[in-house]
C-alpha cells in the first residue's frame, strides 16, 4: 500500500445524543454516526457532531482536487482566497529567508486545514508544497463566513483547533531554542505521533512520513550532518527506527525524557461552545 492510500481518510462514527462533556475522547470516537468526511473525522475527536454539522462538513469535501507530488498549493506572500482541507496525502509549509535558507513550519496530515493564518492578512504566509500525491478540498473565505453565521459550534471548534496548532508550534519553537539536538527531534517525533493517533489506534507507534533528513534539519533548525548523526544515535539506542517513508517510535518514554513535551491535541475545552444550530 502506498503512502497516500494508507493515509486516506477512514470512516468514523458520530453521535449527538449525549452532551460532549459526558464522554471521554475514546468513547466519542466509538459512538458516532458514519461520515465520509476527513474534517468530520478530525472534528469528531473533540465533539459529537450533529447530523446538520456532519452534512455541512461532508458538503465542503464533496469536490476534492487530486494533485501530484511537488505541487505548490500556495506561494509565500501571494494573495489567496481559499483554505484547503487535506483528504489524503502529506504536505509541508515553509518560508524562505533573504539568505535563501528555508524553515519548515508545519507538516500536514489528512483532516488538517491549511491556510488559517492567511485569514488575518489575505496573503499566504508560507509556501505549501505536496510531498506526496494529495487530495484537497477548497474552502473559500466567503463560505467560511457563512459557516460562522449558520454553524457557530463548528466555528468555535475551528477557532479552538487553530489555537491548539499555534500552541503546538510555540512548544516546538521553545524546544528548538532550549533543548539539544536530540531533544528537538524527540519533540518533533512525539508531536507528530500524537497527531497521527487522532481518530485511530491510541497505541499506534509508527508515523508514515516521507521526509528527508534535509527536511528534518529544516524543521529542527539543525544541520543536515548533525541530524544524520543524531538519528543514527537515536536508532542505535533503540528510541526510533527510520526509513525513507516511516518513523517507528520504539521507546516513547525514552523520547519523552529527552524533551519537555505535552500532548496539546488530547482534549479541547468545549464548555464555552455555543449550542449546535440543529441541536434537539
Amino acid at each position: 500500500m502506498n503512502v497516500v492510500a494508507e493515509y486516506s481518510c477512514s470512516i468514523l462514527w458520530f453521535t449527538h445524543c449525549v452532551p460532549d462533556c459526558q464522554f471521554p475522547l475514546e468513547t466519542k470516537r466509538a459512538l458516532a454516526p458514519m461520515s465520509s468526511s476527513c474534517l468530520a473525522e478530525h472534528f469528531g475527536n473533540y465533539i459529537a457532531l450533529t447530523d446538520g454539522e456532519t452534512a455541512v462538513l461532508e458538503d465542503i469535501e464533496s469536490t476534492p482536487e487530486n494533485l501530484s507530488v511537488d505541487t505548490i498549493i500556495t506561494d509565500q506572500d501571494e494573495r489567496t482566497n481559499d483554505l484547503f482541507i487535506v483528504r489524503s496525502g502529506h504536505l509541508i509549509s515553509y518560508r524562505y529567508y533573504g539568505n535563501g535558507e528555508r524553515q519548515i513550519i508545519q507538516i500536514y496530515f489528512p483532516g488538517d486545514i491549511i491556510g488559517t493564518a492567511s485569514l488575518a492578512t489575505g496573503n499566504a504566509t508560507s509556501v505549501v508544497r505536496a510531498i506526496t500525491d494529495v487530495s484537497l478540498c477548497r474552502l473559500p473565505r466567503e463560505r467560511l463566513g457563512v459557516i460562522f453565521q449558520e454553524q457557530p459550534r463548528l466555528a468555535a471548534l475551528l477557532f479552538a483547533l487553530s489555537g491548539l496548532n499555534n500552541l503546538d508550534l510555540v512548544d516546538r519553537l521553545c524546544a528548538n531554542g532550549h533543548t539539544n539536538g536530540k531533544g528537538r527531534l524527540a519533540h518533533l517525533f512525539l508531536s507528530l505521533l500524537t497527531r497521527v493517533r487522532l481518530g485511530s489506534d491510541q497505541n499506534k507507534m509508527a508515523i508514515l512520513l516521507p521526509l528527508t533528513q534535509i527536511d528534518y534539519s529544516d524543521v529542527a533548525g539543525l544541520s543536515h550532518i548533525h541530524v544524520n548523526r543524531l538519528i543514527k544515535e537515536m536508532t542505535a539506542s533503540g528510541l526510533i527506527s527510520v526509513t525513507r517513508n516511516r518513523v517507528e517510535i520504539n521507546d516513547e518514554t525514552g523520547l519523552s525524557e529527552l524533551t519537555q513535551f505535552e500532548n496539546r491535541f488530547e482534549r479541547i475545552d468545549s464548555s464555552w461552545f455555543p449550542v449546535a444550530s440543529d441541536a434537539a
